[in-house]
């Protein structure tokens, strides 16, 4: 399956790209990666990235989207934003509230640099890149470019 896609940044042969049609993104090899046809190029991305109106300091993980998924996962939904770039969501009439997702119980969040223990007992360095649901998990991004991993909680420290 082919997906449009914008390269945030490379890195020994693999790139960072964000699927602008649906808002993810994830490490690829760049040899995967093919340019986009012309007649694609001028479409708008059905995507957008915003922030929530009245939500302080949300953090990006899994738990937080899956709760703002879980709120907006339904037909008919509206989206306004205001004049500070924040948006609003509203259905029926009706402003959906968000409640409050902050970081995760055991103190790592996304964006986190940290050492963690690899599957063969090496240390290694990387980026947290999504909080497991349990918090018992971290998916961390290698720094030296290898593939996204899995990470028991109790194997990861600064």
């Amino acid at each position: 399956q082919l997906y449009r896609a914008k390269v945030i940044s490379i890195n020994n042969k693999v790139a960072t790209v964000l699927f602008i049609d649906f808002g993810e993104s994830e490490l690829q090899p760049v040899d995967s990666l093919m340019e986009l046809p012309a007649q694609f190029r001028d479409l708008e991305p059905l995507a957008e990235r915003v922030k929530l109106e009245g939500v302080e300091g949300m953090t990006d993980n899994e738990e937080c989207r899956e709760m703002v998924d879980k709120h907006l996962d339904k037909e008919g939904i509206a989206m306004m934003m205001n004049d500070e770039g924040e948006a609003s969501f509203w259905l029926n009439g009706e402003k959906i509230k968000f409640g409050d997702c902050k970081s995760s119980s055991n103190g790592w969040k996304i964006g986190d640099k940290v050492a963690y223990r690899s599957a063969s007992s090496v240390w290694r360095r990387g980026v947290i890149m999504m909080v497991g649901k349990n918090q018992d998990k971290v998916k961390v991004r290698p720094e030296d470019g290898m593939e996204n991993m899995l990470v028991d909680i109790r194997h990861v420290k600064c």
